[in-house]
């Protein structure tokens, strides 16, 4: 048996409401390939992942949101002891046959309901030959274009209630807790960045301020570098895409992203950096930030957005955001914004003089 029980985050199933429009924003505007299509689904894969057949699949549905998340294990063994733990722990679902591209797989949720499934078994991905790279080491050659995102990166659930949710991926997977935010004040976590291995996060959990449970907040595809980041920018806006929040710098995960609106609804980041954490999950205490203090401001420290209103509360599916939240968000913002504080301190010397 491994050290590990997941080795890595395979694909995650998005559900649209306008699957033909999501198929041409991935396969059109962020270079991905289409591998398969049939009745209700579309299976696309990224340039720069190995093995894996597909790691996006587009389900049509009446609503935007997450279908499941679904996790190679790192050997059968590891697979049955997931399966072990889940029916212990109440959390399981069952065994499940095999969709395109791999065998059986373990289901298991969420206590708020979001579906995991693990597999073993996986059809290699052998690129055709009008796909291969002269570059060996490439999956497939890069395509051409300004966003040719590289991988699948990592996707950010919601939850009522991130502790939980947390402990059900450090528990049930074995996951290592990289970093987190709380409240100094109340107590609670507000959120937590996982990694199946020594990536910053394979998996993020955020409060959701409605209270609804099991919603997604946004999957992450990787960039291979600053540049495509930046003009990725400019293909966005000419081709009608709403861009929500950024460019900006995450503190948390030391990393870069840009937010947009996929047709279908669902939120898709655009990321870039990150860190590797190879220290032992038994060696490693997580890194907790106090949004109540001072470290709690650079959580993002500089960028577009800087955690706009939308980003906390719209998620899929979308629920109503009571008034109550909305004045919440506001005023905290004003008090963690480090833009806010620089531009008092302006404003203030600027009437002294």
């Amino acid at each position: 048996m491994t050290n590990r029980l997941i080795a890595h985050l395979a694909h995650v199933e998005l559900l649209t409401p306008k699957i033909d429009e999501s198929i041409w924003f991935f396969e059109n505007l962020l270079s991905m390939t289409l591998v398969k299509r049939d009745r209700e689904s579309a299976y696309l894969r990224a340039w720069g992942e190995f093995s894996v057949p597909f790691s996006l699949r587009l389900t049509q549905s009446e609503k935007p949101g997450l279908g499941h998340l679904a996790w190679s294990a790192d050997s059968e063994e590891d697979l049955n002891e997931v399966a072990a733990t889940s029916n212990a722990n109440g959390s399981a679902l069952g065994w499940v046959k095999g969709e395109y591209g791999h065998g059986r797989a373990f289901r298991l949720r969420t206590p708020e309901g979001h579906i995991n499934e693990v597999f073993w078994e996986m059809e290699k991905y052998v690129a055709p030959p009008h796909l291969r790279s002269k570059v060996k080491a490439r999956p497939i050659r890069m395509p051409n274009g300004a966003i040719n995102v590289r991988r699948l990166d990592h996707c950010t659930l919601f939850a009522s209630d991130v502790k939980s949710v947390r402990e059900f991926y450090e528990g049930g997977l074995g996951f290592k807790y990289n970093e987190g935010f709380m409240s100094g004040r109340t107590g609670y976590e507000i959120g937590a960045f996982l990694t199946a291995h020594i990536r910053d996060h394979d998996v993020g959990i955020i409060g959701d301020r409605t209270g609804a449970k099991g919603r997604l907040n946004h999957i992450a595809y990787h960039l291979e570098n600053i540049g495509t980041w930046i003009e990725g920018c400019d293909v966005l806006v000419e081709n009608g895409i709403f861009i929500e929040m950024g460019p900006l710098r995450h503190g948390v995960t030391d990393s870069f992203g840009l937010y947009v609106i996929e047709p279908g609804g669902n939120r898709v980041e655009l990321f870039h950096g990150g860190y590797l954490n190879q220290t032992p999950k038994s060696d490693w205490t997580p890194i907790i930030s106090d949004v109540d203090k001072e470290e709690g401001k650079y959580g993002t420290t500089w960028g577009l957005g800087l955690l706009v209103e939308t980003w906390q509360t719209y998620g899929t599916p979308v629920v109503p955001v009571p008034e109550k939240v909305k004045r919440e968000i506001a005023k905290q913002m004003r008090v963690q914004d480090p833009y806010s504080f620089n531009l008092k301190g302006v404003l203030a010397a600027a009437e002294m003089t």
